[in-house]
C-alpha cells in the first residue's frame, strides 16, 4: 500500500468518471511473483504478510537461525539502496502514535547476528519523533555501532540502548531502529525489548507475528467493481521471473546463436501456463480483461526448437538466421512471427469469454511508431483481428523516440491511425504522465493530448499524472462523452496505408522509402480540414471498404493482386483515385513488376526515374542535378489562386510583375508517359549532367496523368508528392494534393471548415448525427521539431481562436450545436450548404449536426 492506494484512488477516479482502469497484476522479472494468489505461480513478496507492527526496507522474516522462537529479522543491504532499516509501523505527519513507543526514557535491548557485512555501517538504536510525527524535535538520536569484531562471528550478541529524552518537550514518541548503510551486509535482529524500570516485550519484537498474505489484483478488482469500474490487470507479456527460466529453460526465447533471451515463447507449453493464468484471473478473480504489454516480434528470435520444429512443418525448411528482403523465405519467417502471435492472442482470447463472454482482451502495439527498429519489430495490424481492443503509447518522448515527425503533430497521426485499425473495435491511447527524469504532467497538457485522442477517433487512456490532473480531463471527456459513443470518422477521403509497402518495399529504409510519404499525406489532409480516415492493405486485399468518395495512395509501392482488383472495383463503381510515384509498380513481396500493376487505371508507363530528394547547394559546380514542375498557364492548377501565391514570389531584382511557371521538386519521381489521350501541359521537366557526362541532359515528361476508368475519376501524380511536403512543407505541393484529391472525389466533402491551419478537423458520424471536432493546436510552443536526444517543451498555453465557419453540405442537417455546453449555433443557409461559426476555440470543441428544425435563410 502505497499512500492513498488502492482505496481513495479508485474511489477518486470513479469521482471523477473513468469507466475502465488498468493496472498491473504481472509485471516479468521486475515483479518476483503475481500480484494474485494463483494456482499457477507464487504471489509476489510485496503482497506477502508483514511482520506487524514494524517498518521494513530491505528485510523479510527468516524461518532459520531465530535467537527464539520461530522467527527472526533478516535484514539484507546493497550498495543500490541508499539505507536498508528497520522502524515502528508509522505514518509520517498523521498525528498518529502507530507502533512507536510512548515512553521517553529507559533502554531498548536488542540481539543481533551479523552474518557478513562490507564497508559497512551496522547502527541500531532510537530516534525521537514529534506530535507531527516527524524527526523534527532537535534532539539527537541515541544509538550504538556494531563492532567489527561480531562480524561473521555466528554468535547471537546483545546490546542495550539507554535513551531519555523525558526533559524533550518536543518529543512526543520513539522509534525502535536499525539503519545500514555501505556496500554491503546482512544482519539478523530478535528479541527487542523495553528494558527500563518496568521491563516488558516490544509488541512483535521477537517478530513472530505476520500480517497475512494480501490478494492484490481481487482487492482491486472489488473496489473497482463497488466503485462501477470495469478492472483490466496488466500483463507483461513474455517475460517471467528467472525462476521460472531456471525450472523451464525449454520455454526462453532463443537468438539465431542459440542463446536464451529475455523473452518467453508462446510456442511452447508455457503457453499454456499463461492462459490458465489469465482464465484464472477472469473466472476466480472476477476481472473484466486482461491486458497485454510488449507482446511483440523481435528480430533476432525466436530459435527455440519448438519453433524450429513449426517452422520447418510449414515451409520444409529451416528458419533463415540474416535479414534479407530479397529472400522469400525470410518473409515467410516475419510472416510466422507475425501470425504466431495472432494465433495466441485469438486462443487466449476465446480462453477468457469461455470463462465470462464479456470479458475483453487488449493488446499493446506500436504500429504508428515503431518502424524498422533495431530490436522490436512490433506486431502486424492484422493483430487487431484477434483481440478485441488495442493500446497504443503515443512515445515516450525524448525517452527511447527519436521521432521524425514534428511534435505533436506525430500524436494526431497516431491516434487517427490506431482508430483506423480498430473499426468496429475500442482505440485506446495511452500517454507518458511524465516526461523522463521529471515530475509528472501538468493539466494542461494532458488536456490537450486526451482532447487529441477524442479528435482522432481513439478513446482516451491516458497514464494517470496526478488525481487532480485526471479530474482537469475527465471533465472535458464528460462533457463531450454523449457524442463520442459509437462515432467513427467520416468515410471521405481514405488514405491508405500499407504494411507490406513499409516492410518490403521500405525495408531497413522504411522510414524515407515509405513512411514520410504517409505523413505528408495525412498532415496536408488535415491542414485543409479534409475529411480523412484510414484504409490499410489488409482491407484492400479483402475487398472491405467503407463508402469512402476517394481514394489517396501515396507510393502505395507493394500491392497484391487482389489489392489491385479492390481498386479496380472501387473506381469502375463510381469512386475517385489519387496515386503518386511507384503505387503498384511492386508485388506483395516487394519486387518490381514490369509495368504498373494499375497500369490500365492510370493510363501510364513508365520510361525512366529521377532522385532528386537532397537539396543541392552548388554554386561554382560546373554540374547540374535539377527537377522542377512546370505549371502551364493552360492547366486549371496553374491558374488556382493558392498556386498562383507561389508562382508570383519574386526575387528583389524582378520586376513587380513577374512570375514563374517552375517551381522546383524536391522528391523521387517516374519519367512517364500517358498510354492513351494527349499529353498534359503540367511538366516534370530535370537537367542532369556530371563528371562522366559534362554534357546537360534534360527530359520533359507528364507530371500528371488524368483519366477515367469505369464510373470513376483517376488522377496520377509520378512524384514523391507527400514524401516532399513532408520534407519540405511547400505549400504549392499540398494544394496539388488538395486539387487532385476534390476533383477525383465522387462527390465533396460532407463539411467545409474555414480555419488556420493549426486547427484540426475532424469530421465523425454517429447515427443520425454529423460530429466535427475542432482541435486548436496553435500553443506557445507551436508545431516544433523534436531533436533526437533532446526534451520536448510541455505545452503551457494556448492561443484561443475566433470565428470558425464550418458549413454542412447535406440540407439534411438543420439544428446546429456548440458542445461543451450544448449551445444552439445560429445557422445560415449559403450555396455550399448551411454554415455556423463557432466564436472561440480555445482547446477544443465539437459543432453537432442533427436533423430538426428548419433553419432560417
Amino acid at each position: 500500500r502505497v499512500q492513498d492506494w488502492p482505496e481513495k484512488v479508485i474511489a477518486d477516479f470513479a469521482a471523477a468518471g473513468v469507466q475502465m482502469m488498468f493496472s498491473r497484476a504481472h509485471s516479468g522479472e521486475s515483479w518476483p511473483g503475481l500480484g494474485w494468489k494463483s494456482k499457477y505461480g507464487e504471489l509476489a513478496p510485496a503482497l506477502r504478510g508483514t511482520l506487524v507492527d514494524w517498518e521494513i526496507v530491505g528485510g523479510e522474516a527468516c524461518e532459520t537461525d531465530a535467537r527464539s522462537g520461530t522467527r527472526c529479522l533478516r535484514l539484507v543491504h546493497d550498495p543500490a539502496r541508499q539505507y536498508t532499516y528497520l522502524n515502528r509501523r508509522w505514518a509520517p505527519r498523521d498525528g498518529r502514535q502507530g507502533a512507536m513507543l510512548d515512553r521517553l526514557g529507559g533502554e531498548i535491548s536488542y540481539w543481533y547476528k551479523v552474518r557478513s557485512a562490507k564497508k559497512a555501517n551496522l547502527w541500531l538504536g532510537v530516534i525521537p519523533m514529534s506530535a507531527e510525527p516527524w524527526e523534527n524535535t532537535g534532539a539527537p538520536r541515541t544509538g550504538v555501532q556494531i563492532p567489527d569484531a561480531h562480524i561473521g562471528d555466528g554468535q547471537w550478541h546483545q546490546v542495550r540502548v539507554a535513551y531519555d529524552y523525558t526533559q524533550q518537550p518536543k518529543v512526543k514518541w520513539v522509534h525502535v531502529s536499525c539503519f545500514i548503510r555501505g556496500d554491503a551486509a546482512e544482519l539478523l535482529l530478535d528479541d527487542i525489548e523495553w528494558a527500563g524500570v518496568d521491563p516488558r516485550p516490544i509488541s512483535n519484537g521477537s517478530f513472530e507475528d505476520m500480517s497475512p498474505d494480501r490478494d492484490g489484483t481481487r482487492e482491486v478488482t472489488e473496489l473497482c467493481h463497488q466503485h462501477g469500474i470495469r478492472y483490466v490487470p496488466y500483463y507483461w507479456a513474455q517475460r517471467e521471473t528467472p525462476a521460472l527460466g531456471q525450472t523451464h529453460p525449454d520455454w526462453r526465447c532463443r537468438n539465431s546463436a542459440g542463446k536464451p533471451t529475455a523473452y518467453y515463447c508462446f510456442n511452447t507449453p508455457y503457453r499454456d501456463l499463461v492462459r490458465k493464468r489469465i482464465v484464472e484471473l477472469v473466472e476466480e478473480i472476477g476481472v473484466d480483461g486482461i491486458f497485454f504489454d510488449m507482446f511483440h516480434t523481435r528480430k533476432d528470435e525466436c530459435y527455440c526448437e519448438a519453433c524450429r520444429t513449426k517452422f520447418r512443418a510449414l515451409t520444409g525448411q529451416d528458419p533463415p538466421v540474416k535479414e534479407d528482403f530479397d529472400s522469400l523465405l525470410w518473409q515467410q519467417w516475419v510472416d510466422f512471427k507475425y501470425r504466431s502471435i495472432e494465433q495466441t492472442l485469438l486462443e487466449f482470447n476465446r480462453a477468457i469469454k469461455a470463462a465470462n463472454p464479456e470479458a475483453a482482451l487488449v493488446v499493446n502495439t506500436w504500429n504508428a511508431w515503431a518502424y524498422g527498429s533495431a530490436h522490436n519489430t512490433r506486431n502486424s495490424i492484422r493483430v487487431a483481428e484477434s483481440v478485441d481492443a488495442l493500446l497504443e503509447e503515443t512515445g515516450w518522448y525524448d525517452v527511447v523516440d527519436p521521432s521524425f515527425f514534428a511534435f505533436p503533430a506525430r500524436h494526431n497521426f497516431m491516434n487517427w491511425h490506431l482508430a483506423g485499425l480498430c473499426r468496429g473495435k475500442r482505440a485506446l491511447m495511452w500517454g507518458a504522465p511524465s516526461l523522463a527524469g521529471w515530475m509528472p504532467v501538468g493539466p494542461l497538457e494532458a488536456r490537450i493530448r486526451v482532447a487529441t485522442m477524442m479528435t482522432n477517433g481513439a478513446v482516451p487512456a491516458h497514464s494517470v499524472p496526478g488525481r487532480d490532473t485526471l479530474r482537469a480531463y475527465m471533465a472535458d471527456i464528460t462533457e463531450r462523452e454523449p457524442y463520442l459513443r459509437n462515432s467513427r470518422l467520416a468515410p471521405w477521403c481514405g488514405l491508405v496505408m500499407s504494411e507490406k509497402t513499409e516492410l518490403w518495399y521500405g525495408r531497413d529504409q522504411a522510414k524515407e522509402r515509405y513512411v514520410k510519404g504517409v505523413y505528408g499525406a495525412y498532415q496536408a489532409l488535415i491542414e485543409r480540414h479534409l475529411p480523412v480516415s484510414l484504409v490499410t492493405d489488409r482491407q484492400l486485399e479483402r475487398g472491405d471498404l467503407e463508402d469512402h468518395k476517394v481514394l489517396l495512395l501515396p507510393n502505395c509501392a507493394a500491392m497484391s493482386d487482389e489489392e489491385l482488383e479492390t481498386v479496380r472495383r472501387f473506381v469502375r463503381d463510381g469512386g475517385g483515385l489519387v496515386a503518386t510515384y511507384a503505387t503498384s509498380g511492386y508485388d506483395e513481396h516487394g519486387r518490381e513488376r514490369d509495368a504498373f500493376g494499375l497500369a490500365d487505371v492510370f493510363q501510364a508507363k513508365e520510361t525512366g526515374e529521377f532522385d532528386n530528394q537532397r537539396l543541392r547547394i552548388s554554386w561554382g559546380s560546373p554540374f547540374v542535378h535539377t527537377a522542377s514542375l512546370h505549371l502551364a498557364e493552360s492547366h486549371r492548377w496553374g491558374c488556382d489562386p493558392v498556386i498562383l501565391q507561389t508562382l508570383s514570389l519574386r526575387g528583389v531584382t524582378q520586376p513587380a510583375d513577374a512570375l514563374t511557371r517552375h517551381v522546383p521538386l524536391h522528391c523521387r519521381m517516374l519519367l512517364i508517359e500517358p498510354t492513351e489521350g494527349n499529353p498534359s501541359p503540367l511538366r516534370l521537366l530535370t537537367a542532369h549532367s556530371d563528371a562522366a557526362g559534362p554534357a546537360v541532359v534534360r527530359t520533359d515528361h507528364a507530371a500528371v496523368i488524368e483519366s477515367t476508368y469505369g464510373r470513376g475519376q483517376v488522377i496520377y501524380l509520378p512524384f514523391d508528392l507527400t514524401w516532399s511536403f513532408f520534407r519540405y512543407g511547400h505549400e504549392y505541393l499540398g494544394r496539388l494534393l488538395e486539387l487532385a484529391i476534390r476533383e477525383a472525389a465522387a462527390a465533396g466533402p460532407p463539411v467545409e471548415v474555414e480555419a488556420p491551419t493549426v486547427v484540426q478537423a475532424m469530421t465523425h458520424t454517429q447515427g443520425e448525427r454529423l460530429v466535427v471536432h475542432l482541435l486548436n493546436d496553435l500553443s506557445s510552443t507551436g508545431r516544433s521539431q523534436n531533436v533526437v536526444g533532446e526534451s520536448v517543451y510541455l505545452r503551457r498555453e494556448v492561443l484561443p481562436l475566433h470565428n470558425i465557419r464550418v458549413t454542412f453540405r447535406d440540407p439534411i442537417w438543420q439544428r446546429f450545436l456548440l458542445v461543451p455546453g450544448n449551445t444552439p449555433l445560429a445557422a445560415t443557409k449559403t450555396e455550399n450548404g448551411t454554415a455556423v461559426t463557432v466564436p472561440n476555440l480555445d482547446v477544443h470543441c465539437l459543432v453537432v449536426a442533427e436533423t430538426g428544425r428548419i433553419v432560417s435563410d
